[in-house]
């Protein structure tokens, strides 16, 4: 009874070690191919505590809350298990332990989306303690937790893509379906958004994702977006000649 007792607070012990902040060596969000793209950076600082919980404290409340509620860590010994997820896109982590400040291993990217005939995204990835900011330990309440069941694809994958078939809701100048470099264009008075449109070419409400705007987001702003975005009607993807649901981004000029 005493070595259980022992053991189990030496377990306890591992695992107060774990909790506070970290950098990553890449951004852990939903791009696989986000190294150097400053808006992912955010991605990188991680901060974990009890409950097996994984923090992202410099993203957005809205965000922020949509990560946490699907991500989590354990430990076992001296091997790490941390995944940061949406349920739609995100990495696990394996790592080992090089000493008190460094945890070292593997990042797979995961995703819901069919990417036929590719092999996962496999990265090297390190961890490294750093200082938490006091403003990274205040509270955010839970996210409901979500999960997509049907197929998924993107917009590469299908053989037509989504397409809107509403009006431009009022205060929309135009709407872009965005696809590889046209990502990473410099926006003005514009807004980069993610979300799903269903087989039905309904837009999923709960994958609406704010990737970047200019001006930065904002409650306003996330309020006008969500407003829209229920307004819009799209032609949904085609594979053949079935309807499926794809994983959109656009780009919204605002009037």
């Amino acid at each position: 009874m005493m070595l259980l007792a022992r053991a189990t607070n030496m377990g306890a012990q591992n695992a107060q070690e774990l909790f506070g902040c970290w950098a990553a060596s890449r951004p852990l969000g939903s791009r696989g191919d986000a190294t150097g793209v400053p808006s992912e950076a955010r991605f990188q600082t991680l901060r974990l505590s009890d409950s097996a919980r994984v923090h992202l404290p410099l993203l957005e409340r809205g965000e922020r809350t949509m990560w946490e509620a699907r991500s989590g860590w354990s430990q076992r010994s001296d091997s790490l298990s941390l995944r940061v997820s949406t349920g739609l896109a995100g990495w696990q982590l394996h790592l080992r332990r090089i000493d008190q400040r460094t945890w070292r291993g593997t990042a797979t990217y995961l995703t819901d989306a069919i990417a036929r005939g590719r092999p996962p995204l496999r990265v090297p990835l390190e961890l490294t303690r750093v200082a938490c900011d006091p403003a990274w330990l205040l509270p955010v309440s839970p996210a409901p937790q979500r999960r997509l069941t049907m197929p998924l694809y993107f917009d590469f994958q299908v053989e037509r893509p989504v397409r809107l078939r509403s009006p431009l809701p009022v205060g929309i100048r135009k709407l872009v379906p965005l696809s590889g470099k046209e990502r990473d264009t410099t926006l003005v008075n514009a807004t980069v958004v993610q979300f799903v449109v269903d087989s039905a070419g309904r837009p999923d409400m709960g994958t609406l994702k704010v990737l970047r705007s200019a001006p930065p987001s904002s409650a306003v702003l996330e309020q006008a977006l969500s407003t829209a975005t229920r307004a819009m009607e799209f032609r949904p993807a085609l594979l053949g000649n079935r309807p499926v649901a794809q994983l959109t981004q656009w780009r919204i000029e605002w009037r």
